[in-house]
């Protein structure tokens, strides 16, 4: 780990700070007197820890401020660059943009016609200019963003910058908007993510002539795959089939594209190249791919031999629930009741299933006439979990059950106040109501239900209709009706099914 030392007055102690801890997370070590635990000890010679500390270090960066060139206030700034001249140091003076045009006074005359780097006031300015320091001084730069092992990405991103003749400021440039795209791409902010790697494609071709960076072309079109431009996304990749470094992450995007498209055949195909091209002991999401197509296709005997040889114990939680949960559907798309009872059963005892994990287990209880232990997995995982639309689920099978009572207990104590279906809770709520010839109570509740003004969604507009269908208003009904989108069958049909 090189060494640096920095040279600042106390009263730049905030930009000082900042830039020693990027310094940091570039593997630079550097002393930072401002800190009590690596202050010099009381006593000691200050001129002369200060001297050694500056023959101990490779880089000296000197803060140049007014503070910091004062006689009285920058009296150890000014040994300091002193000193460093005298031993033949080269000084990487920075500067704060209101300070260019500083003179740096007769006690620094060697700072008159120097170079300065100006760091400006924002974010992007500065990481800029930082990324040009640590060029001066030699040191790789790594924008933030890439050293968070989150992104997992990052690494293969900045691998194409690597190895190509890409002059020093492009090689900043490119390395500034892997740091954009990172920062936008987690925050799933697609067109921002793509509008930053479409930059980055734009600066390589100009600056490596005949080159197409394979990675971050990849990336392109996982942009725009998440905004559902499958069609462009499927166009981007295709130049990358016969690319030297074609790999899992190619194949798995395309297979993807049709997976959403509903071709799982071919998706299916695809996966399994992109398993095979996966490094040994890192096909898990390959795995995962081939188990999600060969349960659309209903091939049992492809779902099993994703998971050959992989012990799912080992998994985090969340991949053990999702590899339950599409096992359970390949069963209970085959009625294999039973079966998705024993996969789902050990989540549920656990409690580590999620809403849809619960939904399937209790169906398969219902569908095994074991209505008490239907009820008992919804009620459990809705208490857990607090979510509405297991409450919903549980209310609807008190309905089935003809257990109305109980339903409408449910809809008053958890569904009542949903914020996000108000409409649908209220109307579903006086259709029970009305069931059990409550009618007065069921008409109040209509009428709040259309009262709510604004829906906010196409189902909402629907279960407003039906309110003013209920209440004898069909004008008003057909309009809603019609704002829904057709979001299900016509109130008549609705009502009679």
């Amino acid at each position: 780990m090189s060494k640096c030392f920095v040279s600042f007055s106390s009263r730049d102690s905030d930009f000082a700070g900042k830039l020693m801890a990027s310094m940091r997370l570039q593997e630079v070590d550097v002393w930072d007197y401002s800190n009590p635990a690596q202050d010099i000890r009381l006593g000691d010679p200050v001129r002369a820890d200060l001297c050694r500390r500056i023959d101990g270090s490779q880089h000296f960066i000197g803060v140049i401020t007014p503070s910091s060139t004062d006689p009285d206030i920058g009296k150890y700034c000014i040994f300091e660059m002193q000193y460093a001249k005298s031993r033949g140091i080269q000084i990487l003076p920075v500067v704060l943009a209101p300070c260019q045009s500083l003179d740096p006074g007769p006690e620094l005359p060697f700072l008159k016609d120097a170079k300065y780097l100006t760091f400006g006031p924002t974010d992007e300015e500065y990481e800029f200019s930082f990324a040009r320091l640590c060029v001066e001084m030699g040191v790789p730069y790594v924008p933030p963003f890439l050293g968070d092992p989150r992104i997992i990405f990052a690494p293969r991103f900045d691998k194409d910058i690597r190895g190509f003749p890409v002059p020093r400021d492009h090689r900043i440039q490119l390395r500034l908007i892997i740091d954009e795209f990172t920062r936008h791409y987690p925050a799933e902010r697609w067109a921002d993510a793509q509008e930053a790697i479409v930059y980055f494609i734009s600066v390589f071709r100009r600056a490596v002539k005949g080159v197409v960076p394979y990675y971050p072309t990849v990336l392109l079109a996982l942009c725009q795959a998440h905004q559902n431009e499958l069609e462009f996304a499927e166009n981007t990749l295709k130049p990358l089939l016969n690319h030297p470094r074609a790999d899992e992450n190619l194949w798995a995007l395309l297979g993807q594209i049709d997976f959403v498209r509903g071709d799982y055949e071919k998706a299916l195909d695809r996966f399994k190249i992109a398993k095979a091209k996966c490094p040994p002991g890192k096909d898990w999401e390959a795995r995962f791919n081939i188990l999600a197509a060969s349960v659309e296709l209903g091939k049992a005997s492809d779902a099993t031999a994703a998971f050959e040889g992989l012990d799912l114990s080992e998994r985090p939680l969340d991949d053990q629930v999702k590899v339950a949960g599409l096992q359970a559907k390949l069963f209970s798309r085959a009625g294999q009741w039973d079966s998705v009872i024993t996969v789902l059963q050990d989540v549920f005892d656990r409690k580590i299933g999620d809403a849809t994990t619960a939904i399937a287990l209790a169906e398969a209880y219902e569908r095994r006439f074991d209505a008490s232990n239907a009820v008992a997995v919804l009620t459990s995982e809705a208490d857990r979990l607090n979510d509405s639309n297991l409450y919903h689920q549980l209310a609807a099978l008190h309905v089935r059950l003809g257990n109305l009572v109980r339903a409408l207990q449910v809809y008053e104590a958890k569904l009542l106040d949903d914020g996000a279906r108000p409409r649908q809770m209220l109307t579903d709520y006086a259709l029970i109501l009305r069931s059990i010839g409550r009618f007065r109570e069921a008409r109040e509740v209509f009428r709040r239900a259309a009262g709510l003004l604004q829906p906010a969604s196409d189902s909402e507009h629907y279960f407003r209709g039906l309110a003013f269908y209920l209440l004898g208003q069909h004008a008003e009904a057909q309009l809603e009706y019609a704002d829904s989108r057709r979001y299900a069958q016509y109130y008549d049909e609705f009502l009679a099914a």
